[in-house]
């Protein structure tokens, strides 16, 4: 129960620290936001798997019931992240240009 809640509160922590660097990138042309979601999906990972791990050796929950959800939702994020970039990319070609937003940018 609380290994679950901590799992996924890590990667909520993750998440916020990805749209962070999303958040902070001014505009530009929309093939060099690949770059930008490789650093946020990398801030994400780095800072979801530090907590994980922080909370893990502090508070010594369930090993299953930590790691499972954090994983499962991180893949998740993975997920929504691709099918969120995947039309930035794609406007790559036809010269768009995309905002400093990921409601911006997916537009």
């Amino acid at each position: 129960g609380d290994g679950a809640l901590m799992g996924a509160g890590a990667t909520l922590v993750g998440l916020i620290g990805g749209l962070l660097v999303v958040a902070m990138t001014p505009e530009r042309e929309a093939f060099r936001w690949a770059m930008v979601q490789v650093a946020a999906s990398s801030v994400r990972m780095l800072a979801t798997l530090a907590v994980g791990f922080g909370l893990y050796k502090s508070l010594e929950p369930g090993k299953i019931g930590l790691w499972a959800p954090l994983l499962l939702t991180s893949l998740a994020v993975l997920v929504a992240e691709v099918m969120v970039f995947l039309p930035v990319l794609r406007g790559a070609e036809s010269g768009a240009r995309a905002g400093g937003s990921v409601t911006e940018a997916s537009a």
